[in-house]
């Protein structure tokens, strides 16, 4: 029996060594009884250092251990911000049984670090990017209200006389229109353009003005008689 509890401590120790996290097994007493490489190339050799003088630079034990609640068979998991080396770590606290049946500790970390800072990195951003969406939103409403102001300022100017104004996109469809006296409801007229709303020859005139205006990037003027 010996034997296979010595077999079985071998294959730990074995596996324990391989890890590349930092692994460290300690006692009730707050004793170090294992660390493995990974561990030592981080925070050194113990020393005969006790846990809270080896992890945590402190003369005394830490007031929230998480040891009594190993040894009773439970587990917690927690980050820790190192003070020797300023690394963060997913900790995994849990027992396990030493020579001796005794219980013991057993603490797993992986530096998180790079992780971390990524997510820290990805918060600030989304914040920054959130601050902006309602930085913009605001700016286009006050720009929208000031478009509509300036809109209604338009038509009460247009109001008193007999002409009429129209505003058509690139592919000459009709996006905004004023007219004192349509000869149809305005809406019927948004999204068409003058080849489906006029006759023929007078329509021909027409897109052929905006067309020269379109591709000239300059303003024209022509007279032309509207039925």
């Amino acid at each position: 029996e010996r034997e296979t509890l010595a077999r079985e401590r071998d294959n730990l120790v074995g596996i324990l060594d391989a890890m590349s996290d930092c692994v460290i097994i300690g006692d009730r007493d707050w004793h170090i009884l294992y660390t493995n490489p990974a561990m030592r190339a981080e925070y050194g050799p113990p020393n005969g250092q006790a846990c809270h003088e080896y992890l945590h630079c402190r003369g005394e034990r830490c007031a929230d251990c998480s040891f009594e609640a190993a040894a009773n068979g439970g587990t917690s998991r927690w980050q820790f911000l190192s003070p020797v080396n300023a690394r963060t770590y997913d900790v995994l606290d849990t027992h396990i049984h030493y020579p001796g049946n005794n219980v013991a500790r057993l603490k797993i970390m992986r530096d998180i670090t790079e992780l971390q800072e990524a997510a820290d990195r990805l918060r600030v951003a989304n914040d920054t990017l959130e601050q902006r969406v309602i930085e913009r939103t605001a700016q286009l409403g006050a720009a929208n209200e000031a478009l509509r102001a300036s809109e209604e300022r338009f038509r009460v100017a247009l109001s008193g006389g007999r002409i009429t104004v129209a505003h058509a996109d690139t592919d000459l469809r009709y996006t905004w229109l004023y007219h004192p006296a349509p000869a149809a409801p305005i809406g019927d007229w948004l999204g068409r353009r003058d080849d489906e709303l006029l006759p023929a020859r007078e329509a021909q005139e027409m897109m052929a003005l905006k067309r020269e205006v379109v591709e000239s990037g300059r303003g024209g003027r022509r007279e032309m008689t509207l039925h």
